[in-house]
C-alpha cells in the first residue's frame, strides 16, 4: 500500500482491514502504512467508509475507476471478488507490462488468518 498513490479494495477486504488496522499497534510501521494510505472501497451496499483516508466508490464503478486511474496510481490487495468482476467486464485496471520474477522475503500470519506477504524482485544467479 505504501508504493502506490491509492489502494482499491472490495467491501469484504475493506471491512476486514477496517476492523483490524485502526486498533493495531501504532508502533508497528505496517500499521502506520495501512492507516495512512489512501483507500477506495468498491461497494454497492456500503454507504460510508469510516477508516482513515477511505472513500466509497459505487454506482457506475467502471466510469469512476476510469476517471480515478487517470490521475492516480492504483494497487489492490485481497479483494478477489472485485478483481474477478473487473476481469469479467474486460476492463483493464492495470496497464500491461513486463512481468517481474518475485522472491518472497517475509510472511506474517495475523490472528485473523490474514497473510501479509512481502515480495521483492528476484535476484538472478
Amino acid at each position: 500500500m505504501a508504493e502506490g498513490d491509492a489502494t482499491l479494495l472490495g467491501r469484504t477486504t475493506y471491512e476486514d482491514f477496517a476492523n483490524y488496522w485502526p486498533q493495531a499497534d501504532p508502533a508497528d510501521e505496517i500499521t502506520a502504512t495501512m492507516n495512512g494510505a489512501r483507500k477506495y472501497v468498491v461497494s454497492n451496499t456500503l454507504r460510508e467508509a469510516t477508516w482513515e483516508n477511505s472513500s466509497v466508490i459505487n454506482g457506475d464503478v467502471y466510469a469512476s475507476l476510469a476517471a480515478l486511474k487517470k490521475d492516480t496510481g492504483l494497487s489492490t490487495t485481497g479483494s478477489a471478488t472485485l478483481v474477478r468482476g473487473l476481469l469479467e467486464q474486460g476492463k483493464k485496471l492495470f496497464a500491461e507490462g513486463q512481468t517481474v520474477p518475485l522472491e518472497l522475503k517475509s510472511a506474517t500470519t495475523f490472528q485473523t488468518g490474514v497473510l501479509h506477504l512481502v515480495y521483492t524482485p528476484a535476484t538472478t544467479a
